[in-house]
């Protein structure tokens, strides 16, 4: 039984891995596909600096960051 154990508490940091790069897969694919709906619905915006991991900041697209909390 505690054989058992330690395998499945040695297979969690892999496990959360995996299920992070899911999330974030979903997440990056829901972003894409906005951007498809923004581009039927005003095709003449520029959109050069929109990237699923930016932030909106005092009316401005920025980079977020790690020390942020954020994506980074």
């Amino acid at each position: 039984m505690e054989a058992l154990l330690k395998g499945h508490v040695e297979e969690l940091p892999t496990t959360f891995d995996k299920a992070n790069l899911e999330i974030t897969d979903q997440y990056v694919e829901g972003f894409n596909e906005a951007m498809e709906h923004v581009k039927c619905l005003a095709p003449e915006l520029d959109l050069t600096s929109t990237d699923p991991f930016n932030e909106v900041f005092n009316g401005e697209i920025i980079k977020a960051t790690e020390e942020e909390g954020n994506w980074g």
